[in-house]
C-alpha cells in the first residue's frame, strides 16, 4: 500500500468528521437532523478502520495520535451522547 496515496485519499473524511464534531457538541443527539447522525456513524466507522490500518502500517505517530484522537471524539459523542438522551 502507497502509504502518502493512502492518507491523501482518506484526510478529507478526516477533517470532514473534525469539521462535522462541533456541530455535534453544540447540540444534544436527540436535536440532530437524522442525516447527520448516519453522516457522523459512517465517518466514525471509516475512520476506526483508518485507525487500525494506520497501527498496522507504521504510519508515525503524529498521525496514528490524531485519529485516535478524533476516534474517540466521535465514539464519545455517538456512544455517551446517547445514553445521556435515555
Amino acid at each position: 500500500m502507497n502509504i502518502k496515496r493512502w492518507i491523501r485519499r482518506r484526510e478529507g473524511n478526516w477533517q470532514h468528521l473534525n469539521s462535522v464534531l462541533p456541530k455535534v457538541e453544540q447540540k444534544c443527539l436527540k436535536s440532530l437532523l437524522s442525516g447527520l447522525i448516519r453522516e457522523l456513524v459512517s465517518f466514525y466507522r471509516s475512520l476506526a478502520a483508518d485507525l487500525a490500518r494506520a497501527r498496522t502500517q507504521e504510519v508515525g505517530n503524529t498521525l496514528i495520535q490524531s485519529l485516535q484522537s478524533l476516534t474517540t471524539g466521535a465514539y464519545t459523542h455517538i456512544y455517551e451522547g446517547s445514553r445521556k438522551q435515555e
